[in-house]
């Protein structure tokens, strides 16, 4: 969704610097008595620092009024956008009037800089000015700089109305491409307006309509811009004309745009008295880890009541043996937690507490990070009088929504995960509810609805009242790495790719779950340890009717 919205934002700010930019070389055109003019010039920028220029050549027709020529941008600045690299361009004036009737660019591999925003553009842009409101044809490729993906606007028209201080947009038709999940159409029910100096529109709906979903219309996704700094999107998922299957709350426009429309799915972990969804993972011995590692995904509380459960866990939940220990992260009374036990033994258990609730119906993102490092100079110190947490090595944090949180003393110990004799579970990780003891294991004689069924003696009275995760669940990663808080922060927001900063590394990241499927029972792994994971109503051991859906996600 959002990235429909960048289309639009990207296309409007690269035409509008490309069109002043152009403008500029019309009104500088040398005066001739010859019937063909060529002239060649610079533009300065007008930012006022690091302005940039430009070089242009034109000819033009001074019986016809049709002109063309190129112009090379370096560095030229202009209201706050700068843009690189070379153009060509073709159109025609009134002769009488001087008026530019028609403006065509070409352009390949054309980078534009906008605040934070980076991106890179190839492919065309015409005006035509003899109309009222002007309108503006794009067929472009655009690449987001940071995540290295490339949608396509393919016969994307806009009429732009200019006013004072401001330019409202409204798309008359158009496709735009995503190449996660195809085509989309795009429209503005309520024209998109932007107020000079701003980079995102502060009022207007912007609508794609996808494919037909099971109520047999259409699916939708809308988005309203609340603020030039904030918006909200909502979505028809199953077709039956109500935006009532999504809704974001207030987002904010440079956090978490950019590859929004990667996140159309997500999991809902539905939890009831009888059933349960589980997710758990190929049995694999890289899950045993004894060293630094990090755990995070994407999570929306969906109910207003007390929220309790596992989100992550790697856990041998029974068996002989004082070795076996393990991580969870979960929501305790509706709070985010990290915990680590080292033995089995409660004098051995770690627990890092948010400190704070998770809001209803709101994405938050939580992770936990085992850390071998000294962390005095990084953050504060551990809440509950834990004076020398932060200092131990290792130790653990918790972070939320990329800020650090709290964090607990190991006792200088890592966790281990040695599978134990008996455990039919063996090196899984679990996703949305912790295991049984290796006799109850899919419900082969008692149902695991809480810690004193499902774990040991020091979980039962410490992780949570059940262990059933009542919410969504998104964009899973386990790393054998201690991420820090800035790295965390850096891709939190974007799902991990090929190349670039945020970008799959099988040496470090051990599984990773985009949960982008839709459909089916199967949870891709696309870290490259090929651990994809199952679906399943823990209690009936069965992957053809687990109780949850696939809805939409975060990323």
């Amino acid at each position: 969704m959002g990235d429909s919205q960048i289309g639009s934002s990207r296309s409007l700010i690269l035409s509008q610097t490309l069109k002043h930019a152009l403008l500029r070389v019309d009104s500088e055109k040398a005066i001739s008595a010859d019937t063909i003019i060529t002239d060649t010039g610079t533009i300065p920028g007008d930012c006022p620092v690091s302005p940039g220029s430009a070089t242009w050549n034109e000819s033009y027709d001074d019986i016809t009024g049709n002109f063309f020529g190129t112009i090379n941008f370096n560095g030229y600045c202009s209201e706050g956008v700068t843009i690189s690299g070379n153009t060509s361009y073709s159109g025609k004036v009134d002769v009488d009037t001087g008026e530019i009737l028609q403006l065509s660019i070409s352009y390949n591999s054309l980078i534009a800089v906008s605040g934070s925003d980076s991106f890179t553009s190839s492919g065309n842009i015409s005006f035509n000015f003899g109309v009222t409101p002007m309108t503006v044809t794009l067929n472009l490729l655009l690449q987001d700089n940071r995540t290295l993906k490339i949608c396509k606007l393919e016969n994307y028209v806009m009429a732009l109305t200019e006013g004072y201080y401001y330019v409202d947009i409204n798309i008359v038709s158009g496709l735009f491409y995503n190449p996660d999940y195809g085509y989309v159409s795009v429209s503005t029910p309520t024209p998109l307006r932007i107020y000079d100096g701003d980079n995102w529109p502060s009022q207007g709906i912007l609508v794609s309509t996808g494919k037909t979903g099971i109520g047999g219309d259409d699916t939708k996704a809308r988005l309203t811009a609340l603020s030039a700094t904030q918006y909200k999107v909502e979505a028809d998922t199953d077709g039956d004309r109500a935006y009532d299957d999504y809704y974001s709350g207030p987002l904010n426009w440079d956090d978490g745009v950019y590859d929004w429309d990667d996140g159309i799915y997500g999991i809902d972990f539905t939890a009831s008295s009888f059933n349960q969804t589980v997710l758990y993972a190929a049995d694999a011995e890289m899950f045993d880890q004894t060293g630094e590692l990090t755990v995070e995904a994407w999570v929306k509380r969906k109910t207003s009541g007390t929220l309790n459960g596992s989100i992550i866990a790697r856990y041998n939940p029974g068996g002989a043996g004082t070795t076996n220990g393990g991580l969870l992260l979960l929501v305790d009374t509706n709070q985010p937690k990290f915990m680590v036990q080292t033995t089995r033994f409660t004098s051995t258990l770690s627990s890092a507490a948010s400190g704070a609730a998770l809001a209803v119906d709101t994405w938050t993102h939580i992770a936990g990070v085992v850390v071998n490092e000294d962390h005095s100079a990084v953050h504060a110190e551990c809440a509950g009088g834990l004076a020398t947490g932060r200092a131990e090595t290792p130790h653990i944090d918790i972070y939320i929504n990329g800020v650090y949180a709290n964090c607990a003393t190991t006792n200088s110990l890592f966790a281990t995960n040695d599978a134990v004799s008996g455990d039919t579970s063996e090196h899984r990780l679990w996703i949305g509810m912790l295991p049984s003891l290796p006799t109850l294991i899919f419900n082969t004689s008692t149902t695991c609805y809480t810690p004193t069924n499902c774990f040991d003696a020091t979980l039962q009275t410490t992780a949570s009242a059940t262990t059933k995760f009542e919410g969504v669940i998104d964009e899973v990663r386990f790393w054998t790495v201690a991420r820090s808080q800035a790295e965390i922060q850096e891709c939190m927001n974007q799902e991990l790719g090929l190349t670039g900063a945020c970008k799959v590394d099988n040496t470090k990241l051990k599984v990773y779950y985009r949960m982008d499927e839709g459909s089916g029972h199967t949870v891709t792994d696309l870290s490259g340890s090929g651990l994809s994971g199952s679906l399943m109503d823990y209690n009936n051991n069965s992957e053809t009717d687990w109780p949850g859906a696939w809805v939409a996600g975060r990323l």
